[in-house]
């Protein structure tokens, strides 16, 4: 019950290389925030069909006999639903990947253990941690993107990209990073510069053992 559209040419266009590179910081509310200051944000569209789904689960499971004709009816379309937000997401997701991926060579993002993260007390952060589908853009993301660089994501978020400082006390409500040495930001453009700088660090320690093994 599904239309497929395949599109076939034999047109392929050459990328050029601008050695342009960019850092990404990649969270729930903001799928994407870019060294650049570029702040990208996630769609609604998960929250928006959980709705409809929740109530049609609960018209199912409360006044409904399992088995049922209607109970059938309700579950087939449960499962429309699910496939729709899933094809939703992924639609969005590909977009933002293409984008970025045609406008810079190299893309720095943090090495996320993502399961470890859904796993966690809070619920309505795993939940919503699970419909952004942070893991199925990284992949999206690695054939897409010439070159992706993985850096160690501790505390990114919470250190300042001027002077250093690392702000302990810095909760996950708070949403600017401010700064005794005047530096005043959002915090997800702050962690995507960060993780720009530990890139490049990365990049020029490899650059140096090539050159070693090559004298």
């Amino acid at each position: 019950n599904k239309f497929y559209l395949s599109i076939t040419t034999n047109y392929n266009k050459e990328k050029t290389q601008n050695n342009s590179i960019i850092g990404i910081d990649l969270g729930i509310t903001n799928l994407v925030a870019t060294s650049d200051n570029e702040v990208i944000r996630n769609c609604t569209h998960a929250k928006y069909f959980d709705k409809q789904i929740n109530s049609l689960k609960s018209r199912r499971d409360l006044n409904l006999k399992k088995g049922s004709r209607k109970s059938k009816f309700l579950s087939k379309t449960i499962k429309k639903l699910y496939e729709l937000k899933s094809r939703k997401i992924r639609d969005f997701q590909h977009k933002v990947s293409k984008k970025l991926s045609s406008t810079y060579d190299t893309i720095i993002l943090e090495d996320l253990n993502l399961k470890k993260m859904s796993e966690g007390k809070a619920r309505g952060i795993n939940r919503e941690l699970r419909n952004s589908s942070i893991g199925q853009f990284v992949q999206f993301l690695s054939y897409k993107t010439q070159k992706l660089i993985f850096v160690n994501p501790y505390n990114t978020s919470k250190t300042c990209n001027t002077c250093g400082k690392i702000h302990q006390d810095l909760k996950l409500s708070d949403r600017t990073i401010n700064c005794s040495c005047g530096l005043i930001y959002d915090r997800d453009i702050n962690a995507a510069k960060n993780i720009l700088c530990l890139g490049q660090a990365q990049i020029n320690k490899l650059s140096d053992v090539e050159l070693i093994q090559k004298t």
